[in-house]
């Protein structure tokens, strides 16, 4: 009896090895999609940036022909 009980505590700690393996496997996977998340963010605000100073020069060179004519 006490030998079947060992056996089955041992199933349950290998059955939750595996869960925990593949439970970090998921997180891993994760982590993985929000840095890939968090680089197009940056670049999504790094490219606004770049559209804001162009769009700054442009009102710049607007202002410049308004004061020509």
């Amino acid at each position: 009896r006490t030998q079947a009980l060992l056996e089955e505590n041992m199933a349950h700690a290998d059955e939750g090895l595996e869960l925990s393996a593949a439970a970090a496997a998921r997180l891993a996977t994760i982590d993985d999609g929000v840095r890939r998340v968090a680089e197009a963010l940056a670049a999504v605000a790094e490219g606004s940036a770049q559209q804001r100073d162009a769009i700054g020069q442009i009102n710049e060179g607007l202002a410049q022909l308004n004061d020509l004519t």
